[in-house]
């Protein structure tokens, strides 16, 4: 009995240990307002990362899909202070996304979201990976296979033409645009610098009908702004990362902010 208390005991500790290091994992680990911040895939994670101001929360991750734009706001909407701005990047292939590209996506997930986020085997997969990291191993997600620069960008192509999880986007825009609105939060839609190279993959008749054509309904109906940064001639080589297209630079980052500072007037950047 004595035993089984004490073992039970030290699970306790454990699990409690565990939550405590987790919770600096997150995005936002104490209650304090944020002022401004952003949603996004990769493109906006890159584009905010100079952005060192303890008030801007970068809420952007690799293949970061709409539909964990819309939980991710749900979740940290608490510490947005009220008649701020939510800056949401959408990318030519924003609106071909299902929940998650690859089930691997999810991993970072489990340690920013709550756990009433997953269902079935991956509210397992939560606790495995918050609090017995150990089981790790037997209990992997799939990844995708790696591929070329190339091969990435004939993805974003054959993505832009999908139509197949369109109306589902679009729905999910809705939404986070009306969550933000209820909390009298601006929306800013942004799309990030690209290089000449990436742009010229694809079509101006696949761009607008199956990209701006969305976003001019969109911004009709909410009234709110759109800035188009997708083919600023002012960024440069060197202001993406190394053999990339579409990612920009610590240098890069800085210029975009500054840019965006200078066309909205407000500042954000220290």
């Amino acid at each position: 009995m004595i035993v089984t208390l004490i073992l039970a005991f030290l699970i306790i500790i454990y699990i409690y240990s565990r939550k405590l290091r987790n919770n600096k994992r997150k995005p936002i680990s104490r209650k304090k307002k944020i002022e401004n911040f952003n949603l996004g895939s990769s493109h906006f994670k890159h584009a905010f990362k100079s952005v060192k101001n303890e008030k801007f929360l970068n809420l952007a991750n690799e293949s970061q899909t709409l539909y964990y734009d819309f939980l991710l706001l749900q979740e940290y909407l608490k510490f947005i202070e009220n008649g701020k701005i939510c800056f949401l990047t959408l990318s030519y292939f924003s609106f071909a996304s299902k929940e998650v590209w690859l089930e691997s996506d999810l991993e970072k997930y489990f340690y920013i979201l709550d756990k009433r986020n997953f269902k079935g085997k991956y509210r397992l997969y939560y606790y495995i990976y918050n609090y017995f990291p150990f089981l790790r191993k037997k209990f992997k997600l799939k990844k995708g296979n790696a591929k070329s620069e190339e091969e990435r960008i004939k993805g974003h192509i054959k993505r832009l033409k999908n139509k197949e999880y369109l109306n589902l986007n679009l729905e999910l825009l809705d939404k986070i645009i009306m969550e933000c609105k209820n909390r009298d939060i601006d929306v800013i839609l942004l799309t990030t610098p690209f290089k000449e190279k990436y742009n010229k993959n694809f079509l101006e008749n696949d761009l607008e009908e199956n990209f701006y054509k969305h976003i001019k309904v969109i911004i009709q109906r909410y009234k709110i702004k759109y800035i188009d940064f997708s083919r600023d001639k002012n960024f440069e080589e060197d202001d993406f990362l190394v053999d990339d297209y579409d990612h920009l630079s610590e240098k890069g980052s800085k210029k975009f902010v500054e840019k965006l500072e200078k066309i909205l007037g407000i500042k954000f950047l220290i």
